[in-house]
């Protein structure tokens, strides 16, 4: 791979293919635009190196992956689509990433030993989206779950089909906020 941004972070460790989406913090990517492996829903033993906004606009489950986000990048899961990481890690590089936002109708999984760290909100769940987040870690996050306040004054609804055996703990400082 060549990556577009120099000082970007690497990947930990080995992976069977590193895919890099966006070059830089105003870069907004979709999904389905990468070179991104889609046609089975199945990401397999990846790692993603993440700058700006990836939105999430196609059926994906990712397994034994990693991504590296970058100063204030952020995950957007569309209306209708679905999000399932597996015993995945998400972490930011030398700042806090903005975090994972699951939209109306949309889903977001994330299960066995998952680790989602150093984002300002690790999950933003939005009216009518679904939770299942089942032995889940959230480390160093500013926020582990948050459900923003209703815009027109009626309860938020954030569907939490499972949500048990998790962990949010604090194991270092907090990155540096982005800017």
């Amino acid at each position: 791979i060549v990556y577009t941004n120099p000082n970007a972070c690497m990947c930990p460790g080995v992976f069977s293919s590193i895919y890099e989406v966006g070059s830089d913090l105003q870069s907004v990517t979709n999904l389905s635009e990468t070179n991104i492996p889609l046609s089975a829903n199945l990401l397999l033993d990846a790692c993603i190196i993440v700058n700006g906004r990836f939105i999430w606009d196609t059926d994906l489950q990712v397994n034994s992956s990693h991504f590296i986000m970058n100063e204030g990048s952020a995950i957007e899961i569309d209306g209708d689509k679905f999000m399932v990481l597996d015993n995945t890690v998400l972490e930011g590089c030398d700042h806090m990433w903005r975090g994972i936002t699951a939209n109306i109708s949309s889903q977001f999984e994330a299960v066995n030993n998952t680790t989602i760290r150093d984002a300002q909100y690790a999950v933003t769940a939005l009216d009518g989206s679904l939770l299942y987040i089942k032995g889940t870690i959230f480390d160093r996050n500013y926020t582990g779950i948050y459900v923003p306040p209703s815009t027109n004054g009626q309860p938020q609804v954030v569907y939490e089909y499972m949500m048990e055996n998790n962990q949010f703990i604090c194991t270092d400082k907090l990155k540096t906020p982005y800017n």
